[in-house]
């Protein structure tokens, strides 16, 4: 797979008469912003998690069931991560 994408990016680089390294930056720099904002998410918060969306790649949505499902398997308790009450209307959608 690597280097599939090496020969993607090379391709774009004589494509647009840019040099590789600039190509590596532009196609991940995307991935680096929104790493960056997943990060901002505070455990136990799920309102705090943010959507991102990729341009042309479609759009990564964070769930409060998820994330609760997610803080479960890793072994905390649910008080721990939002009210019950919101908890349990969220499991009724």
């Amino acid at each position: 797979m690597q280097k599939r994408v090496e020969n993607l990016y090379q391709g774009l680089s004589k494509k647009h008469k840019l040099p590789l390294g600039v190509i590596k930056a532009i196609c991940e720099s995307q991935f680096q912003c929104a790493r960056e904002e997943i990060k901002k998410g505070i455990s136990g918060e799920p309102e705090t998690f943010k959507n991102v969306r990729f341009r042309n790649l479609g759009l990564l949505v964070s769930r409060p069931k998820k994330i609760v499902k997610i803080h479960e398997t890793a072994g905390l308790s649910r008080d721990k991560i939002m009210d019950k009450g919101e908890y349990e209307s969220d499991q009724e959608e």
